[in-house]
């Protein structure tokens, strides 16, 4: 674990696979719609199932975790705390990471324009459905989270505890995609496309992050 989370080089190799996944998917997403389609829609069929009060009510708690505005407030307010404990690198590669996140999005539902499904929308949906929004930014968000706090473990000695709250973390990324179809604003293949820009843009971010602290660590707050 320690190997992987202190070497840039192995954050570049995801961005790159992460990348090259990504456009794969774009691609088939523009070239082959009846296949993706016809994938997309059975997908859709076994995560939406029966539409309950219940199971609405529950996609609505998650998928406000995974919004625009709930991670920008959190990304803020956390980086305010680590501004004041002087960790001044680590809070403006947090905040900056998550604004180019945002850009990402943007960027790519503007040039890859994907019309939302036409089926119920349990949610009010603007602009296009490729890639996910909401998993772009919760890809970032809670990974980014995860890494400085295993990367805060490894410093102090604790590298039995770092795989705990990596389960918690994958799953509330799991739970927001499966939210975002579940409430009809968003086909399987966004989600995918989703995670794979977000986890590409959260590697690079992650290696510059590294390769600073490694060249100037003397320089930097702790």
């Amino acid at each position: 674990m320690k190997d992987v989370v202190y070497r840039p080089r192995i954050w570049i190799g995801l961005f790159v696979i992460n990348i090259i996944l990504f456009f794969f998917t774009a691609w088939s997403v523009k070239t082959h719609r009846k296949y993706v389609q016809y994938i997309d829609q059975i997908i859709i069929k076994l995560s939406r199932g029966h539409i309950t009060d219940i199971k609405t009510s529950f996609a609505l708690v998650i998928t406000h975790l995974g919004d625009y505005h709930f991670c920008l407030t959190m990304t803020i307010i956390i980086s305010i705390v680590l501004f004041f404990l002087r960790q001044y690198f680590t809070a403006i590669t947090f905040l900056l990471g998550f604004i180019g996140a945002r850009c990402c999005r943007s960027l790519l539902k503007y040039m890859l324009y994907r019309p939302r499904p036409n089926h119920i929308h349990l949610v009010p949906a603007s602009d296009g459905s490729f890639p996910s929004g909401h998993m772009i930014y919760s890809v970032f968000f809670y990974g980014a989270i995860l890494f400085f706090v295993i990367y805060i473990l490894i410093k102090n000695g604790q590298l039995s505890k770092t795989w705990l709250g990596m389960i918690p973390a994958l799953l509330m990324v799991i739970l927001i995609g499966w939210s975002r179809i579940y409430l009809g604003v968003h086909y399987p293949t966004d989600i995918i496309g989703g995670f794979f820009i977000g986890t590409s843009w959260l590697s690079l971010v992650l290696s510059f992050y590294i390769a600073v602290k490694k060249r100037f660590a003397p320089k930097l707050s702790k």
